[in-house]
């Protein structure tokens, strides 16, 4: 049993924070509690596939976990690096072992022979969001330093680049059609909040 999730999907459904297992949730079988403000280390956390935390996660066919403790991916691929996402929930080939549970194999994107691109910017800014209301009920009762909206400021700049692999002056790849190349990479500048305290 297992689903995919491919590039059309990644490119018109948004997802907050543009962590790519956001999108898990949508597939039978997945509960995901994670906030996903941002990818990174560790954003495999807070899924659960079939009832099972333990699954394993593999990036170009390489296993992107630590194997030690079985919890942290080590590398989160930026969103517009993603060719496709399977989730193998159940019976899936020997080759996907390694782990009791489900697994999750990301493929990345390659070049084409035309060159291709993208540049993005995405901003998130505590001078956009409300209060929240515990925040507003204590500002109420003169608890003045709860009055301020939490501190939240997430900017991710990002940018692709793809294409045939040329070398001037020779006919290497003349047809474009041999070798290839694609590079991406999100810039993650951010403040994220911390949870709410309060003290009596």
């Amino acid at each position: 049993r297992s689903a995919l999730i491919t590039r059309d999907n990644l490119e018109y459904i948004s997802l907050k924070g543009r962590d790519f297992a956001g999108m898990l949730k949508i597939l039978p079988g997945v509960v995901d509690t994670s906030a996903r403000e941002a990818p990174g280390w560790g954003s495999m956390g807070g899924l659960t596939i079939n009832g099972r935390t333990s699954f394993n996660f593999s990036y170009d066919g390489v296993t992107n976990k630590d194997t030690g403790s079985n919890s942290g991916n080590y590398a989160a691929p930026a969103l517009d690096s993603i060719a496709e996402v399977r989730v193998q929930a159940s019976n899936f080939q020997a080759e996907y072992g390694r782990s009791s549970g489900a697994t999750i194999s990301v493929v990345t994107r390659s070049g084409t022979k035309d060159w291709r691109g993208s540049l993005a910017f995405y901003k998130r800014d505590d001078d956009w969001n409300g209060n929240e209301f515990q925040r507003r009920q204590q500002c109420g009762l003169g608890v003045t330093a709860q009055c301020d909206p939490p501190l939240y400021t997430f900017d991710n700049t990002a940018w692709t680049l793809g294409g045939p692999v040329l070398i001037p002056g020779t006919e290497f790849n003349k047809g474009r059609n041999k070798l290839f190349f694609f590079f991406s990479q999100d810039i993650l500048s951010r403040t994220d909040p911390g949870g709410l305290n309060q003290r009596r």
